[in-house]
């Protein structure tokens, strides 16, 4: 925030100055993409607990009379 850097934009010598763990490979775990996918957990964003999410709407749906 300070420099008014996003994360993407950061460059890897600034991670690297934080911890020597950090790789080309952090670019790919910071995306927007990446982070929705890995919260797959009941009611998380992951596409496929929204499908889940959707699946149930519509069975339950299904059941009340109109």
């Amino acid at each position: 925030e300070q420099h008014n850097f996003t994360l993407e934009a950061l460059p890897l010598a600034e991670y690297q100055r934080l911890s020597p763990v950090f790789q080309e490979d952090i670019y790919q775990a910071i995306r927007l993409e990446s982070c929705v996918d890995n919260r797959n957990i009941p009611g998380g964003p992951a596409p496929a607990q929204v499908l889940e999410q959707i699946r149930l709407g519509e069975v339950f749906l299904a059941g009340i009379e109109l």
